[in-house]
């Protein structure tokens, strides 16, 4: 990993307003943010020490699919960066998050390691988690966590400046938007980026979206 992700990475973790709201929020003193709404959802779920803003996991010059979905779900129990974390492991643990996984992977990550299988075939004796950690890198248009996307759509505008960021640095050949907020909020990729093929598709949690239909959309038969 280059300087200038290090860098975006921990400017991105460590975003200094929301981490400032949910202290403020957790010691019961009101403040007006757009991240107002979804810090209040980890501490409503039980976080006592907040879950930073995720960059993206994988690693980002390096990957050849970058896919964008729109907010990291929260993972109650999960073991997180906070900010008493070290910069260093706050980088590592982005950068390897693939190959660090658990066995039991989230479903999410289980749908993007089979989009990566249907557009690069040699990756099939590889596990889900080292074809992503090979393949792919994934990030959000909103990278704070919460549930069910709680306070996601506030947040967007101020977010923004993020994604573009980490499109600029990302040097693959497939980009792909995922689910209806982030297809909404990224109108202005393929004005960014030039070379790589930009793809829209539906969540990969969205009902009644069968595979093949996935495969056209990803120009596959």
């Amino acid at each position: 990993m280059n300087n200038k992700e290090k860098l975006l990475i921990l400017k991105i973790a460590r975003n200094y307003e929301p981490q400032f709201v949910f202290d403020m929020l957790s010691h019961n003193k009101d403040c007006e943010s757009c991240y107002k709404e979804i810090v209040q959802n980890q501490i409503d779920n039980g976080i006592n020490k907040m879950h930073l803003p995720e960059p993206w996991n994988g690693h980002l010059s390096k990957a050849k699919v970058l896919f964008i979905s729109s907010n990291p779900s929260l993972g109650i129990n999960e073991i997180f960066p906070t900010k008493d974390w070290t910069d260093e492991n706050i980088i590592n643990f982005f950068d390897n998050r693939f190959v660090n996984a658990d066995k039991k992977i989230p479903r999410f990550w289980q749908s993007i390691s089979k989009y990566v299988l249907w557009l690069y075939p040699e990756s099939k004796n590889l596990s889900p988690t080292e074809r992503l950690d090979k393949y792919a890198v994934s990030t959000e248009i909103v990278h704070c966590k919460s549930l069910k996307e709680k306070g996601v759509k506030k947040c967007f505008v101020e977010e923004e400046k993020f994604v573009n960021e980490i499109v600029k640095i990302f040097k693959g050949d497939y980009i792909i938007i995922l689910g209806k907020k982030a297809i909404k909020c990224t109108d202005k990729l393929k004005e960014i980026y030039k070379t790589a093929k930009i793809y829209t598709m539906p969540h990969p949690s969205a009902y009644g979206v069968k595979d093949d239909d996935r495969r056209v959309l990803l120009g596959l038969k």
